[in-house]
């Protein structure tokens, strides 16, 4: 590394988060070793939050837009466009705590890399007052292209990016649909992007405390395949489900067009993005490259492609 401080635009969309949004902000702006610009849009809230915003106003690293409620998938599309410029970009949730070597560990890691790259690390498990209480992944998770397009198993809020990254997810022509991100939100977007356009870098040493509690928008939920299907299926019966993996798909391949995508790639997406006839689902269950590379349940998958929500 240089003896230039990198500088770091940390990206926060907060709603309604007025029970850990001090003790958050306070984690970012003690990071070590970066130059810190803490970019907070609040979408919508309607309790105490921006009052708790207000008192950071005088702070020169934290810039505070305010907006009406987008959903926060596409609230945070909307910072990643906003007029900042930085070495590194990185996405922060509202109620986590940051260790102080969080964003510096993920410069080190990405500072080598030429092409578009993406961070993401493994994360510490806290209770609701902030006590770890064990490590989410024991070995990596399944996260290469065909995995991401499946399921997002890295949390955007240990997601870092470096420029050139931003640069292209930023550009109007390669923003996934409004849909799509009511649907799955940004983190799932992002490391699909950067797997299909650049590289992907994985730190199984955490840095980061993922707080779980009753009001998350996302946290863990663990498992077995019997659990899960049984899930999937009273959601199935309960709701049309629109096929998340398609609109994945198709939303990237409308992305390709602006892109180079080598043709494995732009193969499996096809596959994804035309599955809604019997024909377009058995070449889904019969590409190779899927079937090597997932490491969801072959079971699970199947049942996922025959009930029409992949």
């Amino acid at each position: 590394m240089s003896d230039r401080i990198p500088s770091v635009a940390v990206l926060m969309s907060t709603y309604n988060g007025e029970k850990y949004l001090r003790e958050q902000i306070d984690s970012i702006l003690n990071q070590s070793e970066v130059d810190i610009q803490l970019v907070i849009r609040d979408d919508g809230s309607t309790d105490g939050t921006k009052k708790i915003l207000k008192e950071y106003r005088n702070n020169k690293n934290i810039i505070i837009k305010y907006g009406k409620n987008l959903g926060i998938g596409v609230s945070f599309m909307k910072l990643l466009c906003a007029n900042i410029e930085a070495d590194y970009y990185a996405f922060a949730d509202q109620d986590d705590i940051w260790m102080d070597d969080k964003l510096i560990c993920a410069v080190r890691m990405l500072e080598t890399q030429e092409e578009p790259a993406l961070y993401g690390s493994n994360q510490m498990i806290a209770n609701e007052n902030g006590e770890p209480v064990g490590i989410r992944y024991k070995q990596k998770p399944p996260c290469d292209f065909v995995n991401s397009i499946m399921s997002c198993r890295i949390s955007g809020c240990t997601m870092v990016m470096n420029r050139k990254l931003r640069v292209e997810m930023s550009k109007k022509i390669n923003f996934p649909s409004r849909k799509y991100l009511q649907i799955r939100i940004h983190d799932s977007w992002t490391l699909a992007f950067a797997n299909a356009f650049g590289v992907f870098i994985y730190d199984e040493i955490p840095h980061i405390l993922y707080r779980q509690h009753g009001d998350n928008v996302v946290g863990v939920v663990n498992q077995n395949i019997a659990q899960r299907i049984m899930a999937f299926l009273k959601t199935r019966r309960n709701q049309k489900i629109e096929s998340t993996r398609r609109l994945l798909a198709r939303d990237l391949l409308n992305t390709a067009r602006s892109q180079n995508m080598n043709l494995v790639k732009e193969k499996i997406l096809m596959d994804f993005a035309m599955s809604d006839s019997v024909t377009r689902k058995i070449l889904l269950l019969r590409n190779r490259e899927i079937r090597k590379k997932l490491q969801e349940s072959r079971l699970m998958f199947c049942i996922k492609v025959i009930m029409g929500t992949v």
